[in-house]
């Protein structure tokens, strides 16, 4: 974790520091940057999938801590295990409540706007039938017109 952590401040510095990058564009870059490795062996996988999962949620969760230390004139392996351990500690971020405009009811009725012949119905229903798409024994035209 300590070497992902170096990287990522190295490359903070550059890209957000220098180069001005939104700091949310540059989490996203290095995450995707960093998902797999060269090693077939599961455990390595699985070490590495937490430690990067562990850097995501540190720059995410935790960018007021990422800040002083990477812009900080050396980085330290105690200072990332420092870093860990209030991560580790933290209560995660509260998740995002999403605000709808119109209410449900002011929603037209959803509508696929479009109109089957019988010969397309009749397909249809044997399709379903075929698959055993729905729980009946049989499904008829006038079952799926009343969807």
């Amino acid at each position: 974790m300590f070497e992902l952590l170096s990287e990522a401040r190295e490359l903070y510095l550059q890209n957000v520091i220098a180069d001005g990058k939104r700091y949310s564009r540059y989490v996203d870059d290095f995450i995707n940057s960093h998902r797999y490795i060269n090693c077939d062996s599961a455990v390595c996988r699985n070490c590495h999938e937490m430690n990067i999962h562990i850097v995501k949620g540190l720059l995410t969760e935790c960018a007021h801590l990422i800040h002083p230390l990477f812009t900080a004139s050396d980085f330290s392996f105690d200072e990332c295990m420092e870093l860990r351990r209030q991560y580790d500690r933290s209560e995660p971020l509260p998740t995002p409540i999403v605000h709808r405009v119109a209410k449900v009811t002011d929603a037209p009725p959803l509508s696929f706007g479009c109109n089957f012949t019988q010969e397309q119905m009749t397909g249809i229903v044997s399709c379903a039938n075929t698959y055993h798409l729905f729980c009946v024994s049989m499904l008829h035209i006038e079952d799926m017109e009343a969807l």
